[in-house]
């Protein structure tokens, strides 16, 4: 099957109704349509929301939304602060699905949005720091996840299903074969802690406040900290994405300390063996960058919100190639 599910059209006034009857919440604008359309949403008191509806005509997605959300609603109501948690609704489930849709109601982000344009963030030691602690906070609860939940978590997606399999197959070092079956090192993880995906909270004891996770997935615990590594490293060979602006000022070494530091305070220190896996898990990031891109390009049908991306990373590797 395709890489970029075809987006399917949704009504708007019918998801607007049953977000209505249902979670008692005003619809506002679309945020991002593509495999889930994403809207803005309000109660009478004024907070805020964000609804997330999945076409979903043939059934596929409603069983792995649903473990998705029994997930993250455990680790929010486990104590991760800032976490966007479902809501629930009238017979306090999180999940409302129709004969065509599958729609889930979340909270509002706290804190700002971050600028990954900007670059500045890599620069800042309080920034990076609370990303590690964020990362290091949710792999202790997700430990705990496995333990209470273990068919659930189980069922969630593996890193080599996602994305229609991209990385099936990929060559792994012996280590990290073995480390599939240790709790460990392998559980369910966010799996694209990015930028995009984030709030920030700033103050005495700056956090993160995450959501976006229909990419949560098993997989080594530190491959969820190479999708932040992997950043900086990006930044500092390519340039500003899309323009390719150089950034000298980028230092992926001392943004990865900070990160791991931030991570270790919590998770405690990684050992001389872990830190060689977080090279590899690194670099199975890059793969799984180089697979994507260069299979999107070969499917076309990209969205239009990512084509200039997938060029700009795929140019990337072409120049290292020369």
């Amino acid at each position: 099957m395709p890489l970029f599910e075809q987006t399917i059209p949704i009504d708007k006034l019918t998801v607007a109704a049953l977000v209505l009857k249902n979670w008692g919440i005003e619809l506002d604008d679309i945020i991002k349509a593509s495999q889930n359309h994403t809207f803005r949403a309000h109660d009478a008191q004024g907070a805020r929301y964000s609804v997330r509806v999945t076409p979903d005509p043939s059934g596929k997605h409603l069983n792995r939304i649903k473990d998705e959300l029994v997930f993250v609603n455990y680790v929010a109501s486990a104590g991760l602060q800032h976490v966007c948690a479902p809501v629930a609704f009238q017979d306090q489930q999180f999940v409302l699905a129709t004969d065509s849709l599958v729609i889930v109601v979340f909270h509002w982000a706290k804190g700002a949005p971050v600028n990954f344009m900007s670059w500045r963030w890599m620069l800042d030691k309080a920034f990076v720091i609370a990303w590690g602690s964020f990362f290091g906070h949710l792999h202790v609860l997700s430990k705990k996840f496995t333990q209470d939940h273990p068919q659930v978590a189980h069922r969630i997606q593996r890193y080599d299903v996602i994305h229609d399999g991209v990385l099936a197959g990929v060559p792994l070092h012996e280590d990290d074969v073995r480390g599939e079956n240790d709790a460990t090192q392998f559980g369910v993880i966010h799996g694209d802690l990015n930028c995009s995906n984030f709030y920030y909270v700033d103050g005495d004891t700056p956090m993160l406040s995450v959501f976006d996770w229909d990419q949560t997935m098993r997989s080594w615990y530190l491959y969820d900290l190479a999708q932040a590594i992997f950043g900086p490293i990006m930044l500092a060979e390519a340039g500003i994405p899309i323009i390719g602006t150089p950034v000298p000022q980028a230092n992926p070494t001392q943004y990865q300390a900070w990160l791991v530091a931030g991570y270790e305070a919590v998770s405690g220190p990684l050992t001389s063996a872990e830190n060689v896996q977080l090279t590899r898990m690194v670099s199975l990031k890059r793969t799984f960058y180089e697979r994507f891109c260069r299979r999107a390009l070969e499917e076309g049908d990209i969205p239009a919100d990512m084509e200039a991306f997938i060029k700009y990373i795929v140019a990337w590797f072409d120049n290292n190639k020369e």
